[in-house]
């Protein structure tokens, strides 16, 4: 092992550590050789020694008597992927929103020891993302954040290249940068979702890893993901018999009395968006909702029916969640009931029930005498049914 101290110095890559470790990795080794470094300190004798530890490099170190530290994946950048969740404002692997809402992303790397080993070092972020996000080009920005504190924004030196579903950014030589081992390299960038469709709860996912130079070659971090969920209201009309009412009118207000638009956002009245029941009694197209509190405002009535004394409905959504699963509830007060919550397909559904205007459901045609009289006769009482009886037979006296 002393012959090779003259390259030691010059080993800064790793490359002989590595040579040395494929030459010992047969049975024939010299036994003492590999120093098992995640089990507690071993007591070696001074000199140089080659040290491998599970999911390290390879390292040679001289050995005098003291402790040898090797640092968790030395040579490895450690990538973390987060979205701010657009309810709580906290950075995770998981986040909620609604149409028109923007979604923030941020790429963290923290910086290896190895990268004071290479000149230049070079490290290229990748992300993908589902086919329902945009990103905002723009908003791309890359800050360098030092350990004691410090920022500072280093997009300019950054090639940052963009398509449809997916982002690289390279930096050619942070070395040339005031950057660290232990300093973090922080992505940042905003994309918009697609205002009518409900990703259910696969969620719409973004992925993430990043390039480096290695002492084995080009290396490359695990990939990190992030999901984001999103839920779709619709409302059911029907008569108190259950039959699906077409014609009925609504709109949506949030807790603040800002009112929902056609593209997902919230704010005058005068650019609501209005969504009326079909001949399925459903009303279709409502943008994504995040987790919150609403009102529901029925506007207008199916024909022959009368608004609800109180027309809007309070309801809240909420939602736990992670990665890997999303649990959604919701609860409603006044005229609507909550049905047929089903946080596979992030989407439930509100009844609201109109009685008709008429008593037994039937509204009153023009001209149908027999109709008026039952209304009378409901109505007002036997007195005057005597007065509905005459007039039909007075009319069908004129008619002979």
């Amino acid at each position: 092992m002393e012959a090779v101290s003259d390259r030691v110095a010059d080993d800064g890559d790793g490359s002989l550590a590595a040579l040395l470790a494929g030459c010992l990795a047969d049975e024939a080794a010299a036994p003492g050789v590999f120093v098992a470094a995640d089990r507690g300190t071993v007591a070696v004798e001074d000199g140089w020694w080659l040290l491998v530890a599970e999911g390290r490099r390879p390292l040679l170190a001289w050995v005098d008597g003291a402790l040898v530290e090797l640092g968790d994946k030395a040579d490895t950048p450690n990538l973390v992927k987060e979205v701010k969740d657009n309810v709580t404002g906290t950075w995770s692997d998981s986040g909620t929103y609604g149409s028109g809402q923007a979604l923030e992303y941020r790429l963290t790397v923290t910086l290896p020891l190895s990268m004071e080993s290479y000149d230049p070092y070079w490290i290229e972020l990748h992300d993908t993302w589902d086919a329902r996000l945009t990103l905002d080009e723009g908003s791309v920005c890359v800050a360098l954040v030092a350990q004691s504190g410090g920022e500072k924004d280093l997009t300019a030196v950054t090639r940052v290249s963009a398509d449809g579903t997916s982002l690289t950014a390279r930096i050619d030589d942070l070395r040339s940068t005031p950057a660290a081992p232990g300093d973090a390299l922080v992505l940042t960038y905003t994309m918009y979702p697609d205002a009518q469709s409900a990703p259910g709860s696969a969620g719409l996912v973004n992925e993430a890893w990043a390039n480096f130079p290695s002492w084995d070659g080009d290396g490359e971090t695990p990939h990190d993901r992030n999901r984001v969920y999103s839920f779709r209201a619709s409302v059911a009309k029907s008569s108190p018999g259950g039959a699906p009412l077409a014609g009925a009118v609504f709109a949506l207000r949030d807790a603040s009395g800002a009112w929902l638009a056609a593209d997902g956002t919230f704010g005058a009245e005068e650019d609501r968006a209005t969504f009326t029941t079909g001949e399925d009694g459903l009303t279709s197209s409502i943008a994504l909702l995040a987790p919150g509190s609403y009102v529901l405002v029925e506007l207008e009535a199916p024909d022959g029916y009368l608004l609800p004394e109180d027309p809007e409905a309070p309801f809240t959504i909420s939602a736990t969640h992670d990665f890997d699963h999303v649990d959604l509830k919701v609860e409603a007060s006044g005229a609507a009931e909550v049905r047929d919550v089903a946080a596979d397909g992030g989407s439930f559904t509100l009844s609201v029930v109109d009685e008709p205007k008429t008593p037994g459901g039937d509204t009153p045609r023009t001209g149908d005498w027999t109709g008026a009289c039952a209304v009378l006769v409901t109505l007002l009482g036997a007195g005057l049914v005597m007065v509905g009886l005459a007039t039909r037979r007075r009319n069908t006296d004129a008619l002979q």
